[in-house]
């Protein structure tokens, strides 16, 4: 009993332990990142109501940015958090290395840290990539295909450490190709009894880890990675998972992912996306495809299955000043095996959202979208657009 209390007192203090550390940081980051009267005598000047930035002169080398993070989604409900970027800038002309370190905490009490170098050398020829993440915490399972209905939802809990570092090489304008290796280890810490994970015939809910080497290619020709409005991104992915790089689960991915941006008048933009992917072998649940990773309407980890394919559309328009309107729609589907995918078996996904200019001179805005699934309806909140 009393090792009982001292578990559920433990995990009050650390609860609220971590509420009141998040609101200390979101009020300091919050101060820094305020304009404070100083700045002005230290060669700062004023391009916008309450926005400063350093007056013209020599080029900063070296640049800290303080950010406070949110977002929204069902299965995560409200994220806070925050993020410290260092931007490395050797010369003028010449894109910024950085280095960022994050964490948030939700609602549902899941906690997330990453930290993400991306650093670039001989004009952006090279371009070194990784990210060390951990994230842990309660998360939902509805079972495995394109049939999966709501009220099979079942509750896990999970701590996952991954890392995936990539080496990549321009070879021609905006296309790139480059190799990349990921090893992701998970701990199934509490499952609901009686239900499918529990019965520990599902790959993957018995944790484990995954190791496998990746070669990727990719073009990129929007105007702006943030906000594009022409242009287009195209990547393909390939990984390879197996015993002889100390994984617990053998199996392989193929991924390709095609969006284009078509400008019409007055800043109207209309977006295409068509993504696809392949498995095989056996992957644990956890590194299954799904329609909610990429269709609006569905929980992230929303039918899940080896197989996927997706389209989706959508229409950008601005109101007025920093207020911008999106309408979207798309179909969806999962299957175990390529014979069972059919135009009959596709899930639709369409709804209306909003943009606000958060930072208009950065082209970053603030999205919110009402989404609308086969079964369910979703809000999602974050920062740039959904693709």
């Amino acid at each position: 009993m009393n090792r009982c209390k001292r578990l559920i007192c433990g995990e009050m203090s650390m609860k609220w332990g971590f509420v009141f550390l998040w609101l200390f940081l979101a009020a300091y980051l919050l101060y820094c990142t305020s304009f404070n009267p100083r700045n002005a005598e230290a060669g700062y000047e004023q391009y916008g109501k309450n926005r400063y930035r350093q007056a013209p002169g020599p080029q900063k080398k070296v640049e800290f940015i303080p950010r406070i993070l949110f977002s929204y989604r069902k299965e995560t409900s409200l994220v806070v958090g925050a993020a410290m970027m260092l931007n490395m800038q050797p010369e003028p002309e010449k894109r910024v290395s950085s280095v960022s370190l994050a964490a948030t905490y939700s609602l549902n009490r899941q906690l997330n840290f990453w930290f993400t170098p991306v650093i670039s050398w001989k004009k952006e020829e090279y371009k070194l990539l990784g990210n060390m993440a951990y994230f842990g915490g309660p998360a939902s399972f509805y079972g495995i295909g394109n049939n999966t209905i709501r009220s099979d939802r079942e509750y896990y809990t999970s701590r996952n450490f991954d890392l995936w570092v990539s080496l990549s090489k321009r070879l021609y304008s905006g296309l790139y190709a480059g190799l990349g290796y990921q090893y992701k280890n998970t701990k199934i810490t509490n499952v609901e009894e009686g239900k499918l994970l529990a019965g520990g015939t599902v790959p993957g809910s018995e944790g484990g880890g995954i190791s496998g080497i990746g070669i990727f290619t990719a073009w990129d020709a929007r105007n702006n990675k943030v906000f594009p409005e022409s242009g287009g991104y195209h990547q393909f992915n390939s990984r390879f998972y197996g015993a002889y790089l100390n994984s617990d689960y053998v199996f392989s991915s193929f991924s390709v992912d095609l969006r284009y941006y078509q400008p019409l008048f007055a800043s109207h933009v209309l977006a295409f996306q068509v993504a696809a992917g392949i498995l095989a072998g056996d992957p644990p649940f956890q590194e299954l495809n799904s329609l909610g990773k990429y269709l609006r309407g569905y929980a992230g980890n929303r039918f899940m299955d080896k197989h996927f394919a997706v389209f989706q559309t959508e229409y950008r328009l601005p109101l007025f000043r920093r207020l911008g309107f999106v309408g979207f729609a798309g179909v969806g589907q999962v299957a175990g095996s390529l014979r069972d995918v059919s135009f009959r078996e596709l899930k639709p996904s369409g709804g209306v959202g909003i943009r606000v200019g958060v930072f208009p001179e950065e082209r970053l805005k603030l999205r919110v979208d009402l989404g609308f699934g086969s079964d369910e309806v979703s809000i999602d909140i974050g920062v740039g657009e959904a693709f």
